[in-house]
């Protein structure tokens, strides 16, 4: 098993859970959190190589939490994952420190590492 952690941040809970399951059968230990607070406690305590958030939650959305991520000790991957982005959205996400952002309509194409059909944005 891939020892990498993966905190899955996203307010609805059948896409966080679906992601939860993906990324756990990709082999990577998986945390979820609903909102971009409980996303930053939950990095303080567990602290994950990468970050899969969604843009648009309640509390704290995706954006403003890539901006708080730049003052943790630890450096990590963020990933964007939307059903509401729009390529503004994507771009300021990535000049925020994001490394992709994919649509939410993407994630079921998406197979596993070494898959040839397709590929996954969870690399580190």
């Amino acid at each position: 098993m891939n020892q990498e952690k993966v905190l899955i941040v996203e307010d609805e809970d059948n896409e966080r859970t679906g992601l939860a399951e993906l990324i756990s059968a990709w082999g990577y230990r998986t945390e979820t959190a609903r909102d971009g607070l409980e996303a930053l406690d939950k990095i303080a305590i567990w602290s994950p190589n990468i970050v899969v958030t969604d843009l648009k939650m309640p509390r704290m959305g995706g954006m403003e939490l890539i901006e708080k991520l730049d003052s943790q000790p630890q450096s990590m991957a963020v990933v964007v994952v939307t059903a509401q982005g729009t390529i503004d959205s994507a771009v300021e996400a990535m000049k925020k420190g994001a490394e992709r952002s994919t649509p939410m309509r993407a994630i079921p194409e998406m197979r596993s590492p070494g898959s040839s059909s397709a590929s996954h944005s969870i690399t580190a």
